[in-house]
């Protein structure tokens, strides 16, 4: 018997190799187009914001232009009708006609940016008087606040009570020890007894001196601290000497009372 010849197998190798070659011109094509299109963006971004001299030099330059391409559009003209006489003409008419559509294609352009200009100017009109609106509104807000803390400062001064000018003290009389009632200030420290004007031997000590502070620490630690406690009077000007007074009393075993009272204000013993 005859033997059947083998056929060649069929292969796709060439078909699949320009479907490649198409893909990457494709993808490097797209790849440009994103470059310039992000760049022109870049550039757009960076540019300065457009003012009125740049919409007046526009201007100018678009009427120039129109200029230039009436004057271009004569010469075309003139050109033309002389083109049929000689033909050394043609390069100049040629040239002529590129310049035109170049000169229209400018003129596109800068029609194209005045517009652009006019509409941020436009905007940036808007901006400012909606600021000016936001500034009047604020203007207006901060009266009624000044008009409403008079109004509250004249309440304040009509309902105010006058500042109490003494501090009254009194003592239980179940209580069996004896309280020295201590004025700190940063002139002086005076110690007062909470007892009866009939008890000669409680007297009031007075200690004005530059040591003050350990004058009257000395005389304390000499009372009796199972008869005797402290009430320290503090007024503004002697707050800083708390810590120490409360310390070295409580360590000398007295009990201790605290009170503050104003700069101005008299300590009175309630009888």
């Amino acid at each position: 018997m005859r033997k059947k010849k083998s056929q060649a197998p069929f292969s796709l190798f060439a078909f699949q190799d320009a479907i490649a070659s198409v893909c990457g011109l494709v993808v490097l094509i797209t790849l440009i187009l994103a470059v310039e299109l992000t760049q022109k963006i870049i550039d757009e971004a960076s540019s300065p914001p457009p003012t009125k001299t740049d919409v007046a030099k526009l201007t100018n330059e678009i009427a120039t232009l129109k200029s230039n391409l009436a004057t271009l559009a004569q010469t075309l003209e003139s050109q033309t009708k002389t083109a049929r006489e000689a033909s050394q003409t043609a390069f100049s008419l040629e040239s002529a006609e590129n310049e035109r559509r170049e000169a229209e294609r400018r003129l596109a352009e800068l029609l194209a940016e005045s517009e652009r200009l006019q509409a941020l100017i436009a905007d940036d009109t808007a901006t400012q008087t909606r600021r000016a609106e936001l500034v009047r509104d604020v203007e207006t807000q901060n009266a009624e606040i000044a008009v409403l803390d008079a109004k509250i400062a004249n309440l304040v001064q009509q309902n105010s009570l006058p500042p109490e000018t003494s501090v009254f003290y009194a003592s239980s009389g179940n209580v069996r020890e004896t309280p020295w009632l201590v004025e700190v200030s940063a002139r002086q420290i005076v110690a007062r007894p909470l007892a009866s004007p009939e008890n000669t031997r409680l007297q009031p000590q007075k200690f004005t001196s530059g040591n003050a502070k350990s004058a009257f620490l000395t005389w304390a630690r000499q009372r009796d601290k199972n008869a005797e406690y402290f009430v320290l009077l503090f007024r503004p000007s002697g707050v800083a000497q708390h810590d120490d007074l409360r310390k070295s009393l409580e360590e000398a075993g007295f009990k201790i009372g605290v009170d503050l009272v104003g700069e101005t204000q008299t300590i009175e013993i309630a009888r």
